[in-house]
């Protein structure tokens, strides 16, 4: 929004410098009005709102992130180049259910069921739902490592729920009397 900002402004010199040369009013107001939809685009560019339960961290064009999560609900201001990166810390379900097109409480899940094997070899197949939260003390360690919330869900979450599990079998044998 910035840039549009800076677009309009730049569209507006032009414009209003033309209806000098010309002796337009109506280009000079049109030049005026451009000059304030920038405006209007910054003010844009500048707020944002936390909800409850959310958390988000400003990080500038440049990659340098704020060393304070804004947890504070309600209206704050930022600086234009930076972007502000939602994080929700409240319950989150992982869900590896079926073939993985399943619904799950009217949500889509996170993957197919997690498969694994017994000390003995015995195969098996395993549902499982994870309820886990992010604090948000944490949030801003996690957006210098990923690039948000999805990248690091995908990237560690999910990954490490699908990998833990499956070494729990590992340790039991299989009795042959089990059904």
């Amino acid at each position: 929004m910035f840039i549009v900002a800076i677009i309009f402004w730049v569209a507006a010199v032009i414009i209003i410098a033309i209806g000098f040369i010309i002796r337009s009013g109506w280009t000079i107001g049109g030049g005026a009005a451009a000059g304030l939809l920038g405006f209007a685009f910054l003010a844009w560019a500048t707020y944002f709102t936390v909800d409850p339960g959310e958390a988000k961290v400003l990080k500038n064009w440049t990659g340098v992130v704020e060393q304070e999560a804004v947890v504070t609900t309600g209206a704050h201001w930022k600086e234009p180049w930076q972007e502000a990166i939602d994080f929700d810390v409240k319950n989150q379900l992982a869900v590896f259910l079926g073939d993985g097109n399943q619904q799950y409480n009217g949500a889509p899940t996170n993957g197919p069921q997690i498969t694994f094997a017994d000390k003995d070899g015995v195969a098996g197949n395993m549902d499982l739902v994870v309820l886990y939260s992010i604090k948000p003390e944490f949030v801003v360690a996690l957006v210098e490592d990923y690039t948000n919330q999805d990248d690091f869900r995908i990237k560690v979450i999910e990954q490490d729920i699908r990998s833990v599990p499956r070494d729990i079998p590992r340790q039991v044998h299989h009795h042959p009397d089990a059904h």
